[in-house]
């Protein structure tokens, strides 16, 4: 996907020394025949890096900021708590991706990457310490943060805030509190 978004900025696809891909199974197929089949994964293991961090400290942030702000009052309605909670849940991601952010742009970079031999980066450190040592320094990690942080906001803040709201209404107590309840619960907010 990454490589079809990316192909137009790619340099040998400028310079006219490789064709566009015309579609994704023509991707695979190119990929597959000019860089073997580990190179559908390239990236992936920064990706999975990132995941843990990423989901461990918005957690850890959006049970802190709910703590920091005292939840309304029950008689106001479960509408109040549900704006508390994705508030919290919200900035909490803000707060996650803010850190982890590297990382992701990291895993676009080593993706986008492509070529036979001539790839730009050998690795994670490699395309972290290029960038730093560009011309927009530190701040080139944080390349493109601008238009994730609201988007994950406001994921982050519907499904963990509709999550926390759920689990505190009479509908939790209705489908019991088992892993089957839960795991009924958690499908239908994702969807």
């Amino acid at each position: 996907k990454i490589l079809m978004q990316t192909q137009h900025a790619n340099r040998h696809v400028l310079l006219r020394t490789e064709v566009p891909y015309t579609g994704i199974r023509d991707c695979l197929a190119r990929v597959v025949n000019e860089q073997g089949i580990p190179a559908l994964w390239r990236g992936n293991a920064v990706a999975i890096a990132r995941q843990v961090p990423l989901k461990a400290l918005g957690l850890s942030f959006k049970d802190a900021l709910r703590k920091m702000v005292p939840p309304p009052d029950p008689a106001r309605g479960y509408l109040w708590l549900l704006a508390h909670n994705s508030a919290a849940a919200g900035a909490g991601a803000a707060m996650a991706i803010s850190l982890v952010y590297p990382l992701d742009y990291a895993q676009t970079r080593l993706a986008a990457d492509v070529g036979k031999s001539d790839r730009h980066f050998k690795g994670l450190w490699d395309c972290l310490r290029t960038t730093i040592q560009g011309p927009l320094g530190f701040h080139g990690l944080y390349s493109g943060m601008s238009l994730t942080i609201p988007i994950a906001m406001l994921f982050w803040g519907c499904q963990l805030g509709c999550w926390d709201t759920v689990t505190k209404s009479p509908l939790q107590q209705y489908l019991g509190g088992g892993l089957a309840g839960k795991f009924v619960l958690a499908q239908g907010i994702s969807v």
